[in-house]
């Protein structure tokens, strides 16, 4: 009977010790990963950041007057404005 025991607890112990191994090297794959896609998050950070710094550009009034003076437009916009009864919704 304690031969029994003995092969049991042996059994279980070597169980034990390679699922340890297992679940560690599973942690450091996961740790990879993780730093994997922190380092790529941190990349497409710094693109947005530099594309709502590009796209602020764009929408600013100098880029408007550049591109007006680049396409020859000398007349200046009038305004459409809704109080004007020609415009307003008829009931």
């Amino acid at each position: 009977m304690k031969i029994i025991y003995k092969n049991i607890v042996w059994v279980l112990l070597i169980g034990l010790v390679i699922t340890n191994i297992y679940l560690f090297v599973s942690g450091i794959s996961l740790a990879d990963k993780i730093n994997f896609f922190e380092n790529e998050t941190r990349k497409i950070h710094q693109q947005n950041i530099a594309l709502e710094n590009e796209t602020s550009y764009f929408d600013s009034i100098s880029y408007a007057a550049s591109m007006a003076a680049v396409l020859d437009f000398v007349k200046p916009s009038s305004p459409i404005y809704l109080e004007n009864l020609k415009y307003a919704l008829n009931r």
